[in-house]
């Protein structure tokens, strides 16, 4: 971050991390294809059966409402308010906040590489797996979301392209009737399973540490109700098609292109969403990341922290755990009631002291947009030791 002074002498530290919404649109996009078509349906089926589609759809509703959050408290200029205004609210909130990112970070590495290791490279040293997996993870954290940002500009017409493609020509035996009733299993048992997966929640929360630029079209709107339909029409699919079975299946989005029709013509289709679904992998869990790292230098004045707790935490894990499989059952027993709160007490609590703090400081928010804005009326002047001997000095206008 960036030790600047302003014109109006208020002194800040204000990250320099600015991406374009058309790019916000993009990250949130496999964002929320990452682990909401891999981790959640294979999971959420294991408890409520064919009730998994309207569980699933519930968790959809309430991450749209905590990114739309999160979206506001960038646009409303958030977190420049808080740190100019040195909150030692939001320097609590943020510290909770890296805990949580970074838990969240490691409960979904353990489920990739799992995933990796017993369904894809079977043989292969998992200890190899991890750390090849690992590598461009913290590579992309440390770069920054911008970086992040344009490696997603980089893949998503492949990954769009893809996605698209297996869900249209999809051909296999599907009964649509396998999602009624509503309430397959009691609602006592919903209502108490429920917040067991909030593993899932919030993964569009580092966007509050970001500084949107516009364009014209509203991209980050899409990005969220275009994703929001595709992940909930493949977990309707998905149920249609396996029913109660899709407790077996440990990766929805890569299963489904098996039945593709265009693998008669040109070969199995599984690959394809292989590099499609890991793609989003990578770039979901450096957001997750550079979200760790953004809200430990606001909490503690240095991302160092987060840089090392991040990868550390989860080669710990691999080292002491016994298995990946572990951690996962873990994250989604009692612990996944803590997970599931964090996020929305987090957001509500980041936007109360934010209009706290704009309501005590009315016209902050306008002195720090002035920053970003260059004076044209100043005259340039070239240093002396630029000019030349033969350039004469600027002329001055004079008053006779």
């Amino acid at each position: 971050m960036n030790r600047s002074t302003i014109r109006h002498g208020i002194y800040k530290n204000l990250s320099s991390d600015t991406v374009f919404n058309s790019q916000v649109g993009m990250l949130v996009f496999f964002i929320g294809v990452a682990f909401k078509l891999s981790t959640l349906p294979h999971l959420i089926a294991e408890t409520f059966g064919s009730s998994a589609f309207w569980v699933f759809l519930v968790y959809s509703m309430i991450d749209v409402c905590l990114s739309l959050g999160a979206i506001y408290f960038s646009r409303s200029n958030g977190d420049a308010i808080l740190v100019s205004t040195g909150s030692v609210t939001y320097r609590a909130l943020c510290f909770f906040a890296m805990i949580w990112l970074t838990l969240k970070g490691v409960f979904y590495f353990s489920y990739a590489s799992s995933y990796l290791t017993h369904e894809l490279f079977e043989g292969l040293e998992p200890s190899l797996i991890y750390i090849l997996f690992i590598i461009p993870i913290v590579y992309l954290g440390l770069k920054g979301v911008r970086t992040i940002a344009r490696t997603g500009e980089v893949f998503f017409f492949f990954v769009f392209l893809v996605a698209i493609l297996n869900v249209v020509f999809i051909k296999t035996k599907m009964d649509f009737a396998r999602v009624l009733p509503i309430f397959s299993k009691e609602p006592s048992i919903l209502a108490n399973d429920f917040a067991r997966y909030g593993l899932a929640l919030g993964d569009c929360f580092p966007l509050v540490f970001l500084r949107i630029k516009n364009k014209r079209l509203p991209y980050f709107s899409a990005g969220v109700v275009g994703t929001w339909i595709f992940a909930n029409l493949i977990m309707l699919l998905g149920v249609a098609t396996y029913g109660d079975g899709l407790k077996t299946v440990t990766d929805l989005f890569i299963h489904l292109a098996g039945f593709n029709q265009l693998s008669k013509d040109v070969g199995r289709m599984e690959w394809t969403n292989l590099f499609a679904m890991l793609t989003a992998t990578v770039i979901s869990l450096s957001f997750t990341f550079f979200g760790a790292t953004a809200a430990s230098e606001r909490a503690l004045k240095s991302g160092l922290p987060a840089k090392v707790l991040f990868p550390a935490t989860i080669l710990a894990c691999i080292l002491f755990v016994p298995s990946a499989e572990s951690i996962t059952a873990f994250a989604t027993n009692d612990f996944g009631y803590f997970m599931f709160c964090m996020p929305p007490l987090l957001i509500l609590t980041l936007l109360f002291t934010h209009a706290y703090a704009k309501r005590k400081t009315p016209n902050l928010s306008k002195l720090l947009d002035e920053e970003y804005l260059v004076s044209k009326k100043e005259p340039t002047v070239i240093p002396s030791d630029k000019r030349g001997l033969l350039q004469p000095l600027p002329k001055q206008n004079s008053q006779l």
